[in-house]
């Protein structure tokens, strides 16, 4: 550590020279405590999150075993921080330790030119340690693992069965499977394909199909057909943007480039994407015996 002051120091060895200890105690009531509380983590080389759990409790030892002057040291720096601070003679003999301090004064100039030690001792029967205070860092920097049948088991539809539903309903069960799980494709593949609004007017065209099936009239039937032909082209559209999604979430999130046929997407719309989600898990278990990952 680098500073241009360095306290009297002894080799270990008891002594009986009187020495002190550093209480941590607050922030001063002069300061903006946004500011002052990044002061004080850039001092200590913490973070502001472990400031805020210094002065959510009575107080902290700091320092302790110091020489007075020592302490004074940390007082100045402490205190230009905008935190309060009190030393405090110890009562019984201790070793004298080695510390480096800045010089009075240069944490008010520089703000962060040197800084004590990040070790906090409680004076409380809670003690503070950088590492008790961040048990979830090293997580956060761990890569998420994903589960390549998340969204199959999240929708766990059978394409046999989404097949036959749709016959049995005279169409209309694609819509309640939309309805119930556009949401869940969306949250997993990270990519909006469609919403509630675009299924709504994908069942006003299905519903005018369906009422106007059996008509004889010529305009009856011409809006029969009209209707047939924007409500498969609505399926059309979600079925290649539900194809890219899927495309994408596979490249992105595995590493797979899923090979998905767009005349298989044009002619079955929902039921090759449902497939092709069913799907998923195992041509990721084919990759991974090609590649040999496996064995690993």
């Amino acid at each position: 550590m680098d500073s241009n002051i360095h306290t009297p120091t002894s080799k270990s060895t008891s002594t009986s020279q009187a020495s002190f200890s550093i209480l941590f105690k607050g922030l001063r009531d002069d300061v903006d405590p946004a500011v002052a509380i990044a002061q004080l983590a850039s001092l200590f080389k913490v973070s502001v999150e472990q400031i805020d759990s210094l002065l959510a409790l009575p107080s902290y030892t700091i320092k302790k075993s110091i020489s007075e002057n020592a302490a004074r040291n940390y007082q100045i720096a402490i205190e230009a921080a905008g935190g309060v601070c009190e030393i405090q003679a110890d009562d019984v003999q201790i070793q004298s330790i080695e510390i480096v301090l800045p010089e009075h004064g240069s944490f008010a100039a520089k703000h962060n030119a040197a800084s004590p030690p990040p070790a906090y001792e409680s004076t409380s029967s809670t003690q503070f340690s950088a590492k008790e205070k961040q048990p979830t860092s090293s997580m956060a920097t761990e890569p998420a693992k994903h589960d390549a049948a998340e969204l199959k088991d999240e929708i766990q539809t059978k394409t046999l069965h989404l097949i036959l539903l749709t016959i049995v309903t005279s169409g209309l069960y694609p819509l309640l499977w939309l309805t119930r799980h556009h949401d869940t494709f969306n949250r997993i593949t990270k990519k909006q394909t469609i919403n509630m609004k675009y299924i709504v007017w994908m069942a006003i065209f299905t519903g005018i199909c369906l009422a106007l099936r059996d008509a004889r009239d010529k305009s009856a039937i011409l809006m029969f057909f009209s209707a047939y032909i924007v409500g498969s082209i609505l399926f059309l559209i979600w079925a290649f943007r539900a194809k890219s999604a899927l495309q994408n979430y596979a490249l992105n999130t595995f590493k797979i480039d899923l090979r998905m046929n767009p005349v298989y997407t044009f002619f079955f719309t929902i039921f090759y994407i449902n497939y092709c989600i069913n799907d998923l898990p195992e041509v990721l278990r084919r990759q991974k015996i090609l590649t040999g990952q496996n064995q690993m």
